[in-house]
């Protein structure tokens, strides 16, 4: 992992409601961020400073942010993704009909962020901030074992008050370092970076 002050380049894969305010907290507090989507109106909206989601004070911080150059929006293809140093995974997990959830966007945005990291010379912290259960996540992670190569292994992650404490909730499996001092199946805070 790299120092605070060496991070580059934050991406956050997904720019609806949950990822857009995520991206332009983060571009806020002086990061470069990258807010990724596979919907081509979003990028439109955000490369034009303007917010693709309804939030009080949100349309004016996109502004500002974009025009100040700290947050741009891009496609998740793999060059794109290749050169974020931490990735901030904020795709939609849908309640199915039947009352399971749907995993494939995250599936999908994993997939991508394994195939983006082939080459790197240090790891990309990847992080999963979603409602799915820590046991789907294993599962997702089981399915690209081997895969992974240098993606720190993942960490489901909370991080309530953008403006407030700079700790994130780390939860592990145990059989990944993610980089994090952090006990196998139980919470514990600590300060990741001072992303936020």
């Amino acid at each position: 992992m790299k120092p605070d002050d060496e991070i580059g380049t934050i991406g956050v894969v997904g720019a609806g409601y949950v990822g857009c305010i995520t991206a332009a907290c983060l571009a806020r507090r002086g990061r470069r961020v990258i807010a990724f989507d596979t919907d081509a109106s979003k990028l439109a909206l955000l490369s034009a400073g303007k917010s693709p989601v309804l939030e009080p004070g949100l349309g004016e911080l996109v502004a500002a942010e974009v025009a100040a150059g700290r947050l741009t929006a891009a496609a998740p293809e793999r060059a794109a993704l290749h050169g974020v140093d931490v990735a901030i995974v904020c795709v939609s997990t849908p309640s199915m009909p039947d009352g399971s959830v749907d995993v494939r966007p995250l599936r999908r945005a994993l997939g991508s962020l394994t195939e983006a990291a082939a080459g790197r010379a240090t790891p990309m912290l990847v992080i999963v901030r979603s409602t799915v259960a820590p046991n789907l996540l294993r599962a997702l992670w089981k399915e690209l074992d081997g895969q992974a190569g240098p993606l720190a292994a993942a960490a489901s992650v909370r991080a309530h008050v953008y403006g407030g404490p700079r700790a994130l909730w780390c939860g592990t499996d145990g059989e990944h370092d993610p980089g994090l001092p952090v006990a196998a199946n139980r919470p514990v805070v600590h300060e990741v970076f001072k992303l936020i």
